[in-house]
Parts: structure tokens; sequence; C-alpha cells
């Protein structure tokens, strides 16, 4: 007996768990086998050792599963019955001693097939949600992988220009944003200036949106009239068909030698011009990126003058909605926006930030926020 145990030690010390185990049940079962056929050689309670035959399938259902209970039940259930017919026949004492054996072994058989049946479906609702866990931290990791890269294709506004200073804001509803804003420098006095918006929140709309900044950028610098240049982007993202999004855009080319501003506008929300304490919109229609194919841009001039303040902004800065579904809305972003920019150009956008969110809150920020001001000296 001590060698057996000190074999089954030995094989689950190498790593064999399963024929340890099964090794060590077999070895208790039939200890008990022997004692119970005892009891009928030497004499004594064989209906006291036959109960005590369910607890092999206890122990078969613990170390060994559904397949150790089926096999003890069974064997047990032979043992009890060959024992009760050899030693003293098919007499009533037969139904009286064996069937109260026989029936406490098949039902607690019964009881541990269905906990060793609960405990693998629990095991592997487990495994299943474990490796849900995995797979969310994995996406995370990739979201934010995915927002610090997006982060840096935002362009640090244009420095060291005569007359005019650029400051922007660029608050993303979610980890990565369909919003883009960026400065394009076309030669030493023409600087291309874009800001759109990509439908959806999603990571869909951010990768669209890196696409977008990349069409602008080629098509700018190839392209001198603002309205080809959109025209241009639509029938890129148009040939793509792994683009179903479509994108609003505002493309703007300011000359900062005479501050002559081109732009021309796809759908995106009218920019605001602040001039001698008034707040006027810069009016341009035209349908958004990839709505249909062939789509022509008309370009529009202002001309800037000292003092003046460009802002331009996505949807999330007039539809940001407070806790009762108001919108902030163009009114009030021209009140706020007007009563902003006698400050410095950084203070005005930061003024119009604290507007927003005080308006909010609590209400979450539902769309990406994103400004971008220009200022004439």
């Amino acid at each position: 007996m001590l060698s057996l145990f000190v074999s089954v030690h030995f094989i689950n010390k190498r790593g064999k768990v399963v024929l340890a185990t099964t090794l060590f049940t077999v070895f208790f079962n039939l200890c008990l086998y022997v004692v119970f056929v005892s009891q009928f050689i030497f004499g004594g309670n064989p209906l006291a050792y036959g109960m005590i035959l369910a607890l092999t399938c206890l122990v078969a259902s613990y170390l060994i599963g559904n397949t150790g209970i089926i096999a003890s039940a069974l064997v047990s259930v032979s043992v009890v019955v060959s024992c009760f017919i050899l030693f003293e026949g098919l007499q009533f004492s037969f139904f009286i001693n064996a069937l109260p054996i026989i029936g406490f072994i098949l039902l607690l058989s019964l009881v541990s097939w269905f906990h060793q049946r609960t405990l693998k479906r629990a095991q592997q609702r487990y495994e299943v949600a474990q490796h849900q866990l995995m797979r969310d931290a994995m996406l995370r990791q990739e979201v934010v992988i995915a927002r610090d890269l997006q982060r840096q294709l935002y362009p640090d506004p244009p420095q060291q220009i005569q007359r005019v200073s650029f400051s922007v804001c660029a608050l993303p509803a979610l980890e990565t944003s369909g919003d883009l804003y960026d400065f394009i420098q076309l030669d030493e006095r023409r600087i291309g200036i874009v800001i759109a918006d990509v439908t959806g929140k999603s990571m869909a709309a951010a990768l669209v949106m890196v696409m977008a900044r990349s069409s602008f950028r080629s098509e700018g610098r190839n392209v001198v009239d603002p309205g080809q240049v959109l025209s241009n982007v639509n029938s890129i993202l148009h040939n793509d068909s792994s683009v179903k999004q479509m994108i609003t855009a505002w493309y703007g080319v300011l000359d900062v030698q005479s501050m002559t501003l081109v732009f021309a506008n796809a759908g995106h929300p009218f920019p605001l011009l602040y001039r001698d304490g008034q707040t006027l919109e810069l009016e341009a229609l035209g349908l958004p990126l990839r709505a249909t194919p062939g789509l022509t841009y008309e370009s529009a001039t202002v001309q800037l003058l000292p003092g003046d303040h460009l802002l331009l902004l996505t949807d999330g800065v007039i539809e940001a909605m407070n806790a009762q579904r108001e919108l902030f809305g163009y009114e009030r972003l021209t009140q706020v926006f007007t009563a902003s920019v006698d400050g410095a150009t950084a203070t005005a956008l930061e003024l119009v930030q604290d507007e927003i969110t005080r308006f909010s809150a609590p209400a979450p920020q539902a769309d990406d926020i994103t400004m971008v001001l220009v200022s004439i000296h």
C-alpha cells in the first residue's frame, strides 16, 4: 500500500496528474470492495460498508470526472449484486439489504454527475469571460495606441508668422476622434487650412480621418483653387471602396502677405468672422465629401483686416447638448465668441470651451469638438 502511495506521488510530481488521480481512485475503490466482500466471508455488517461504497462515486467525481462516476457506480453496483446473490441468494433479504445500497449508490452517483456537469459549465463560462476580458484589454490597449498616434497627427499651430496667429482646441468625445484639422505650408506666403468631420466616432472614423488628411495634403500642394481641392478629394474618397463615411470639410488658403483668404465648403458648419465688434458667418455651400461622385465646389474670397478673428469649428460645438436636451447653437456661440475675442487668441478659445463645458454639464460630451482660431494683427 505504501509503495502505491509513493508511486502515485511520484507520478503526480512528474506532471501526469490524470494518471495519478486515476490510480489513486482505483486503489481506493478496490480497498473498499475488499472490505465489503470480507464482511460476507468473515461475518460482519455488509449493509454499512455497502453504503460506504457510494463514497467511491464522490471520490471518482472529484478526481476523474463524470467518466469516473459512471465507471465507479457500475462496478460498485455489480459488486453489491454479486456478493448478495453469491452469499445469500435471491431471497427476500436481497431486496431488503441490497436495494437500499444500490439505490444510495445510484442516487449519490446522480448527484455527483449533476454537480460535476454544473462545475464544468461554470468553468466554461469562466473561461469565456476570461477570454473576453483579455480581448477587451487588448482592444483597450489598441485604442490607446490609436489615440496616441492620432494625436501625433494633429499639427501644432504655425508660429512666427507676422500679423497672423493661430490657436486650436480638440476635444474627442471618445478615445479616438473623427474630426480633422490641419495646416499645410504651401509656399512661403500661402498656408492651407483644413477642418473636417467624418461621420461617426468609431475607430473607422479615425482611420478615414487619416486618409482624408493625407488626401488634403497631397491635393493642396498640387492644386491652387480650394474648390478644386475639395472636388479632387471627393473623387479620391469615392474611388476607395473601403471608405463608407461621408465627410464635411472646409478648406481655405490664406495668403499671409495680402491677407486674402480663398475658401470652399463641403457641407461643413459656417466659420464665424469677428470684425469691428460684430460677428458674421462666412457662407459657402456644397454637399459633403463622398455624398455623390463628380461634385464641384465654388471658391469664395474674403479680405481679412487687422483685428479680425476667424473661428473654424465642427458641428460638435453647435450641437453640444445639456441635460435638458437644448443645443448650444449658433446664436449662443456667436454671443460667446463675440464677447471673448477682445482678449488674447488663446484666451478666446479657452473662454468658448469653458462656456460649452458649463452649458453641457452634467451631460456627457456626445460629439467631438474641434475649433481653430485665426487672428489677424
